[in-house]
């Protein structure tokens, strides 16, 4: 078990708030087991100079299993929402935002700089949906409605074409 400090750059709600001002990591789980757990770790290991596992640099084999995850955890959001237990989707609503912006950041080939700015960064992407920030910020604000899980839902599914597509592009080079 090993312990980092969250940069101020990652310090912003809904995320890493004064409470969370360290992240705590179990070494012994894998990439796919820490999903359930962390969000931005490997981004956050980066800005500290202790990125061992560069996710940004092999996006082919981590990108998909984190739309994997997804799609198996979204059923799940989902039922929560069915059953009108709004607060209870909070917090997979924001590990899973979490995971879209590491996501877009990664398929871009670099580590999500900061959340604190995310409206200054995402711009600068090349690959990414329409709309996105104004879209993020949406379910960033209100991450326990029903429509900000749609949104998200909505999200996905055109970040992983785009991803795809990116694909396909880069191996006809």
């Amino acid at each position: 078990m090993s312990e980092l400090m969250i940069p101020k750059d990652f310090q912003q709600a809904p995320f890493f708030q004064d409470l969370y001002l360290s992240l705590r990591i179990d070494t012994e789980k894998d990439f796919e087991e820490l999903l359930h757990d962390r969000y931005f770790l490997y981004d956050i290991q980066e800005k500290l100079g202790e990125g061992v596992v560069k996710p940004w640099t092999d996006a082919t084999f981590y990108i998909p299993i984190v739309f994997r995850r997804w799609k198996e955890e979204k059923i799940q959001i989902g039922e929560v929402f069915q059953q009108r237990k709004n607060k209870e989707a909070k917090e997979p609503m924001t590990r899973w935002v979490a995971h879209f912006i590491s996501v877009l950041f990664w398929m871009n080939d670099q580590p999500v700089p900061g959340i604190v700015h995310l409206n200054e960064h995402i711009p600068t992407l090349t690959y990414k949906p329409i709309n996105v920030w104004e879209r993020l910020a949406f379910v960033l604000q209100r991450p326990n409605l029903h429509h900000s899980y749609s949104q998200l839902s909505e999200l996905y599914t055109e970040i992983e074409k785009i991803y795809y597509k990116k694909s396909i592009m880069t191996i006809k080079k």
